[in-house]
């Protein structure tokens, strides 16, 4: 029996002790098959999160706990390894930046929330109360200052090369800095002072875009989008890898593509671009241009042809128009227009749908390998003043 004869563990935490240190031990014992464990208090928690959130962003409720515990473990053994210091510095600022960037997303997703700082220890309570919504948000910044000083510039000096893109650099702990800091002057903190620090922190960045031209604005706007390039853009600060692997690709094309679409990951059509919003944009503009931007025509499962209306092609006529649901309505009401072409049928859609999403070697929508963008460095211009951005 396992007897605690200092009085200072309680019944939970002598469970914990033999289930995550003890057991282990006495399984190396020679001759011994199992260890099992009966009695005590088994602790129990229960975190909340949002299933359509992760889904989209292909995150489940393990990599979140993960990712913070994976930080913490290398932050603890890099300051007790030596060697090349430069690399060193280099893995911890990598393991600071994703920890800020998952307490950033704790604490706008959740609020108040536990902080740990250091890897967890199997002998420790796991028992830690939730820290006020503000300490967590200065506990991102702390990590994400910290990660911006110690991680290379750009993926040619320091310890990174080119094929390490994909890992942050400190333009992209910077550009997240300015994010953070403009949920910490909104509605989160309401303390305005920090849109002085975002404005401060986009400045840095594009300060750094002028003087060594890493981070820039990517000339072919679908690149950032497009799955074989976008790892190559120098836009992106940082974003997600995503995989072809089933079941570990985003979902995103799920919501955001075209009905039926499986040679793009398949959808369902629920979302499309609001035909309002389309229309503020000027004549050309790229970012919302039929072919690149916009899915001009595509086919569903079935392998009918459908096209947007503006888009069908020469020689179609009108048969019967569908009902359907407002842009933002999800699948409500869906139909189409139908026409007739060469004796076939074919049919027209009056939703418009991005294209930004789309991996066009995905066979279903769980094996997208287009990555989710966390930030870009357009997003961090936005947060300059708009007379300077011009």
């Amino acid at each position: 029996a396992l007897v605690d004869r200092t009085g200072r563990h309680d019944l939970g935490q002598l469970r914990a002790l033999n289930d995550w240190f003890l057991k282990f031990e006495l399984k190396t014992v020679p001759d011994v098959a199992e260890v099992a464990s009966i009695g005590g208090m088994v602790r129990q928690y229960q975190v909340v999160l949002d299933p359509d959130r992760m889904r989209a962003l292909g995150i489940t409720q393990a990599d979140v706990v993960d990712a913070v515990q994976r930080a913490n473990l290398v932050l603890k053994y890099a300051a007790a390894v030596t060697g090349d210091a430069e690399m060193i510095s280099r893995i911890r600022g990598e393991a600071l930046f994703i920890r800020g960037f998952c307490y950033f997303e704790i604490v706008r997703r959740y609020g108040a929330a536990p902080i740990r700082t250091e890897a967890f220890d199997p002998t420790q309570s796991k028992d830690i109360p939730r820290s006020p919504v503000e300490d967590v948000y200065k506990q991102a910044e702390s990590d994400l200052k910290a990660a911006a000083e110690l991680l290379p510039p750009d993926y040619s000096t320091g310890k990174y090369a080119a094929s390490d893109r994909g890992r942050p650099t400190s333009a992209a702990a910077m550009g997240l800095l300015a994010k953070l800091y403009m949920h910490m002057a909104g509605d989160e903190l309401k303390q305005t002072a920090y849109y002085a620090e975002a404005i401060k922190m986009a400045k840095a960045v594009r300060d750094m875009s002028i003087a060594s031209g890493y981070p820039k604005l990517e000339p072919d706007y679908m690149k950032n989008f497009d799955e074989p390039t976008q790892d190559q853009s120098n836009e992106i600060l940082f974003s997600i890898p995503a995989t072809h692997s089933p079941g570990q690709g985003s979902e995103l094309p799920g919501y955001f593509s075209p009905q039926g679409n499986y040679s793009g990951g398949g959808s369902g059509g629920f979302v499309s671009v609001r035909k309002d919003f389309y229309d503020r944009f000027e004549p050309g503009d790229k970012r919302v241009a039929f072919g690149s931007a916009i899915w001009e025509s595509w086919k569903n499962a079935g392998g009918d042809d459908y096209y947007y209306i503006s888009k069908m092609p020469a020689g179609a006529v009108f048969v019967s128009q569908g009902t359907w649901g407002e842009e933002w309505g999800g699948g409500a009401g869906y139909g189409q227009y139908n026409y007739r072409l060469n004796g076939r049928a074919i049919y027209g859609s009056p939703r418009l749908y991005s294209k930004k999403y789309t991996d066009p070697v995905a066979q279903g929508k769980d094996e997208n390998g287009n990555n989710p963008i966390i930030i870009r460095y357009a997003d961090v211009l936005l947060y300059w003043p708009k007379r300077r951005t011009k």
